[in-house]
């Protein structure tokens, strides 16, 4: 049981990352549970009170498109939000 929550968690962190789900295992996708994913997406990916239900929303649907390897997303956080270093 540990090494398939491992599993989902590594591939929460790798969409996270921008990682594509393809360069990430050989049969991406397969024996995948998405829900269990998308769960640790939802708990760790936006993390913070700046965050609004619309920025949520996007990385939901990044996650979606990710997982059907239509597109992968560059950062957690847009560069909007993010605090400028200087």
């Amino acid at each position: 049981m540990v090494r398939i929550e491992n599993r989902w968690s590594l591939l929460a962190y790798a969409f996270l990352r921008g990682v594509p789900l393809k360069k990430l295992e050989k049969n991406a996708g397969k024996g995948v549970n998405f829900d269990k994913v998308k769960a640790i997406v939802e708990r760790f990916g936006l993390v913070g009170a700046s965050w609004n239900a619309k920025q949520k929303a996007e990385q939901l649907e990044l996650f979606e498109k990710w997982k059907n390897h239509e597109e992968t997303p560059n950062l957690t956080r847009s560069t909007e939000n993010t605090p400028q270093k200087g």
